[in-house]
């Protein structure tokens, strides 16, 4: 049993209570949307022989992240908006800690190898099928989560053995991250701040080789005389643009905006702390609803699941009203 010792606060809305209600019923039905969602992205591919293609493994992947990334900091979140107890063990922070370090790591993974998918599919039409296949997509999507676990598990055991100050336990954000826990830290942190530049590079990285191939996508399209080739390419080109354009801005809002703002009582800097760090909630929302609006192969098949569904249902309906 964890005593008050091991005990820190998460930072919250500075508001009334009413206002608070008003944020936590607009967020749980955003919350519920975005866990069916996903959870329907998957099934639907999995269930579908048309859609076991390496691209829909790669946004298997990334729906698998996205329900990772908002489970795993949502729900406490809006249990604290409600009750307005901000407390939580030291030790569900680092694993809060860690499977949104996991979330952010394998979405930018992810979405490096299907910027990739996209660049040979595009660039290099005949040798796709061979360079690209379920299978191998199957061991990248293994190979980005096993990558994931072990930089994110790395950051966690170099967090465990810090000691944390005796005053001062609330943590700058509304959930748990490396430089929040890193910040309650009375112990020498200069390793851990040094592994946390290194995975910038990581990230800067991973930016270089997915503007690579939008560089060569984009010229590739500008030589295609076939335009319906060169239209397919610009429309696979845009949805991947938009999941990323989100999903940076959204990590950028969170990471740099509680920076830039000092550690206040100020109710007014705290509300727009905490916002600001509600961005990476947006994330699943936005991947969920980009990929089932413009993907028809996924959007077919979800409708046609849900009416051979509805006519199973009333199928067994009729049955047992007959025998009723």
């Amino acid at each position: 049993m964890e005593n008050s010792s091991s005990v820190v606060y998460l930072a919250t809305f500075q508001a009334p209570y009413l206002v608070k209600v008003v944020i936590f019923s607009l967020c749980v039905p955003l919350f519920l949307i975005t866990v069916v969602g996903n959870l329907l992205v998957l099934v639907t591919v999995a269930a579908s022989r048309n859609l076991h293609k390496p691209m829909h493994i790669f946004l298997c992947n990334l729906v698998v992240s996205d329900a990772i990334g908002c489970t795993s900091s949502v729900p406490k979140q809006l249990h604290v908006i409600l009750t307005g107890d901000t407390q939580i063990f030291y030790s569900s922070c680092i694993v809060q800690m860690f499977w949104i370090h996991f979330f952010s790591i394998s979405e930018i993974f992810t979405l490096t190898a299907m910027a990739y998918d996209r660049y040979l599919a595009v660039c290099c039409p005949l040798r796709y099928h061979a360079i690209i296949t379920n299978r191998r997509a199957v061991i990248a999507t293994i190979v980005i989560c096993t990558l994931a676990a072990v930089i994110a598990g790395s950051q966690t055991i170099l967090i465990i053995p810090l000691k944390l100050k005796d005053k001062d336990r609330e943590v700058d954000g509304i959930h748990c991250d490396n430089m929040g826990i890193l910040k309650l830290s009375a112990s020498d942190t200069r390793i851990n701040e040094s592994y946390g530049s290194a995975l910038i590079v990581v990230d800067v990285v991973a930016l270089g080789i997915i503007g690579y191939t939008y560089f060569k996508i984009i010229v590739e399209c500008k030589k295609s005389r076939l335009n319906q080739a060169r239209n397919k390419s610009i429309e696979t080109l845009i949805t991947h643009f938009l999941a990323l354009s989100i999903f940076f801005v959204a990590i950028f809002v969170a990471i740099l905006v509680p920076r830039f703002i000092k550690k206040t009582e100020d109710s007014a800097s705290r509300n727009i702390k905490s916002a600001s760090q509600l961005a990476v909630f947006v994330v699943p929302i936005a991947n969920v609803t980009i990929y089932l609006f413009r993907t028809k192969a996924l959007k077919k098949a979800i409708v046609f699941h849900c009416h051979r569904l509805m006519l199973v249902f009333h199928l067994r309906l009729h049955k047992v009203q007959a025998v009723e």
